[in-house]
């Protein structure tokens, strides 16, 4: 139906907000670009200073995070303000970013085999360590109370609310 081509370089990831009028994309071009459902770029998410592996947005669509292989997390408003940056605890890179059901939370996967939560006052709320490898995706359940990630160890793990910082 449409075609989505204004990136450099590859595309790794694609999400359609919650209203569903507009997506995200990421790019190893260093940017993410919000667009309309006709393919028309809105905005240019310019401040990695790596790839961007992944996008996510808030549930009610008014902020974007994205992950990144420079080790940070940004927040972004829709007009491609960064609102707050998160990682740079020694982390290589990360991979997967969502926001919780209630939006008051974001987590990401992290190559240093952890997944890490914050809340939106950019406090590191809770680690999760336990794969033997890189994490590659974290997620919330539809209630924010347990969280899942995947890792290139082969295993998914869910885990209990509280983690372990």
């Amino acid at each position: 139906l449409v075609t989505y081509s204004d990136h450099q370089e590859s595309v790794y990831s694609v999400s359609f907000s919650p209203d569903g009028q507009k997506i995200v994309t990421t790019s190893r071009d260093k940017t993410a670009r919000l667009w309309n459902l006709s393919g028309q770029t809105l905005q240019v998410f310019k401040g990695h200073k790596r790839s961007i592996d992944a996008a996510s947005f808030s549930p009610d669509g008014q902020k974007i995070a994205t992950a990144s292989r420079d080790g940070t997390i940004k927040i972004w408003d829709l007009s491609g303000q960064i609102i707050l940056s998160l990682g740079k605890e020694n982390i290589e890179t990360f991979y997967s970013v969502n926001f919780s059901p209630d939006g008051q939370k974001i987590a990401g996967a992290a190559a240093d085999k952890t997944a890490k939560i914050w809340d939106l006052q950019g406090n590191l709320i809770a680690t999760f360590r336990g794969h033997q490898d890189v994490v590659n995706s974290v997620n919330f359940s539809p209630n924010g109370k347990v969280r899942n990630t995947a890792s290139s160890d082969g295993s998914a793990k869910i885990w209990e609310c509280k983690g372990k910082k």
